[in-house]
């Protein structure tokens, strides 16, 4: 890297992150570690790599790196040693550096009250946790769904969080959400994140409870009784 195109290069975007090509090796040949505002790029646009080519490339030292520098994705097309091939302490630092790179968000704990009133307005309080490097970079909504017993969608609620201000570590969120006009039942509660606009897939969650592109979170009623708000 050189200094003055880097940083010429930053100032014509803040979407413009960084490369570097040597993944595993010292400081990855790069000015990153030795440069802080460098090291505060990943907050508002990714970080790439790739693994280097060197006979002394680390997968230990490479996922160190993952973290240490909020690497987003990584490139193994180049790495002389096949997966089949590594020891067992390369294999579980590649696998380490893979897995880690980028976002890996998961719900911690989701709460709302078990009945709600169609049209109304109800306190969700949840926990994210962003067990990756990074934050994602693309703007998303993460909503509650209201799914009947043949599984099609009632009605959707976005939950308000903003995902790209997730950065790895624990972050709670509380917000009101309004209720889309329910009929009267019991439905299944579930949670999908999808792409602004729509130009991803369904974003893919670090839960099991997945089923298809949505996760089921549990079972919530509507009563017969209209009502305007609900605490």
């Amino acid at each position: 890297m050189n200094p003055t195109f880097v940083e010429a290069a930053l100032g014509l975007s803040r979407r413009i992150g960084l490369r570097t090509d040597c993944l595993g090796e010292h400081n990855m040949f790069s000015l990153i570690p030795s440069s802080s505002e460098l090291q505060q790029v990943w907050k508002r646009a990714p970080v790439i790599s790739e693994w280097c080519g060197t006979t002394t490339t680390s997968p230990s030292l490479g996922a160190q790196q993952v973290r240490q520098f909020h690497v987003s994705q990584i490139s193994s097309g180049n790495r002389q040693v096949s997966y089949a091939l590594m020891t067992p302490r390369e294999a579980a630092g590649w696998r380490d550096a893979v897995k880690r790179s980028g976002y890996r968000y998961t719900l911690r704990s989701l709460t709302l009250p078990r009945v709600v009133h169609g049209r109304s307005t109800v306190k969700v309080s949840s926990v994210w946790t962003n067990l990756g490097s990074a934050p994602t970079y693309d703007a998303w909504q993460a909503r509650l769904e209201f799914r009947r017993r043949d599984g099609s969608v009632a009605g959707h609620a976005p939950l308000g969080i903003d995902l790209r201000r997730v950065l790895p570590g624990t972050r709670s969120h509380a917000a009101k959400v309004a209720v889309p006009g329910l009929a009267a039942g019991r439905y299944t509660l579930a949670l999908s994140v999808h792409s602004i606009g729509g130009y991803l897939a369904p974003m893919s969650l670090a839960l099991t409870s997945r089923a298809g592109d949505r996760y089921v979170l549990g079972r919530i009623k509507v009563p017969l009784t209209p009502r305007s708000e609900v605490a």
